[in-house]
């Protein structure tokens, strides 16, 4: 039995024996490369998360035990290139030579516009943080970062950016990164920062806000993967970090605010 003849679940459901359509498997590409970067940078956190926001969004069709397995697909093609790949998920060899194919030509996308790390260097990732050992100065260097984040979301809303339908490519379905996300992800960012702030912080609500801009980034990530693979390879190769990625620096201050903001929770009892 392959990777897409995974058990369906009831109601709308995609049957077991329904292909993965490209859309699908752009998504499933760019949360794989999304969670490599976040765990290549040492950020940890929950894995299941990926799958969550997965599954209310590009990939509602499917269910958890089809999405695991094709990211153990994901991790065999990235082992059999030499790549890094998810601790997570160990790699399974049954993948169609056609599912590969198209697998392959995504990474290949990717790599090309620069939004796959293939070594130990996170610089394009996560710059470089100042040390903090004790825990006010891991809360410190969080509110700086979340601080810092909300900025350039805050620069986003006042300009009015329209990264939703109304740009090219086409949009991936009805998964999109529109205004009213960014507003949102920046309200998130405030709430953190404010309860960050606060003598005896709720780890539960700093938790709960975190996740959501790690789903935040997800989102921008696949937005990110769509826009990448409708422009030409010459313009792709002049691009070091990302198509959108390197116009926002969206990206990097997501990542950096989410791992100051992991490591403190690490310290919270």
């Amino acid at each position: 039995m392959t990777e897409d003849r995974a058990d369906s679940e009831k109601g709308n459901r995609k049957s077991a024996n329904d292909l993965w359509t490209d859309v699908e498997l752009r998504s499933a590409v760019d949360a794989y490369i999304y969670s490599l970067s976040l765990q290549i940078a040492g950020i940890k956190y929950p894995i299941g998360q990926m799958t969550i926001t997965l599954l209310a969004g590009p990939l509602s069709k499917r269910n958890a035990a089809s999405i695991r397995y094709r990211m153990r697909n994901i991790s065999h093609v990235m082992r059999e290139r030499g790549w890094p790949e998810l601790a997570a998920y160990s790699p399974a060899s049954q993948v169609g030579s056609g599912v590969r194919a198209r697998i392959e030509k995504i990474l290949d996308e990717r790599q090309r516009a620069g939004l796959l790390a293939l070594d130990s260097d996170t610089e394009s990732f996560a710059r470089t943080t100042p040390e903090a050992d004790t825990i006010e100065e891991i809360r410190d260097l969080a509110l700086s970062k979340v601080q810092d984040l909300m900025e350039e979301l805050d620069r986003l809303t006042v300009d009015h950016a329209r990264i939703g339908h109304n740009q090219p490519p086409e949009p991936i379905d009805d998964y999109l990164l529109t205004d009213i996300d960014v507003r949102e992800a920046s309200k998130n960012a405030g709430d953190l920062k404010l309860e960050l702030d606060v003598k005896n912080p709720e780890k539960d609500t700093i938790t709960r806000k975190r996740n959501l801009l790690l789903a935040f980034g997800l989102k921008l990530a696949s937005w990110i993967g769509a826009r990448a693979t409708g422009f030409s390879d010459a313009i792709l190769k002049t691009l070091a970090v990302g198509v959108a990625a390197k116009a926002t620096g969206l990206l990097p201050l997501l990542y950096e605010a989410i791992g100051a903001v992991s490591r403190f929770l690490e310290k919270l009892p």
